[in-house]
């Protein structure tokens, strides 16, 4: 079944001041390490939703698995 993922990240903070794309990177480098671990094998998106961190550890987004554009499920977790 075809799933929708939405990723929402807040660049307004010190972690971006000094080198935007560099935090980006590292950004989606950890958002991509989460979603091969909760895609994989039998663990299979046990998280739907999770919150998205900078290097400095403060919240800067979330990520959101929808399927059919319905939201698959409600547990938090951490990128």
């Amino acid at each position: 079944m075809p799933v929708r993922y939405t990723i929402t990240i807040d660049t307004e903070n010190a972690a971006f001041e000094d080198d935007p794309s560099g935090e980006a990177a590292a950004v989606a480098d950890r958002i991509a390490a989460k979603l091969a671990v909760t895609m994989a094998g039998d663990h299979a998106w046990p998280v739907k939703h999770f919150a998205i961190r900078d290097t400095n550890g403060n919240l800067i987004g979330h990520l959101l698995a929808e399927r059919m554009g319905e939201p698959i499920g409600s547990a938090i977790g951490e990128a």
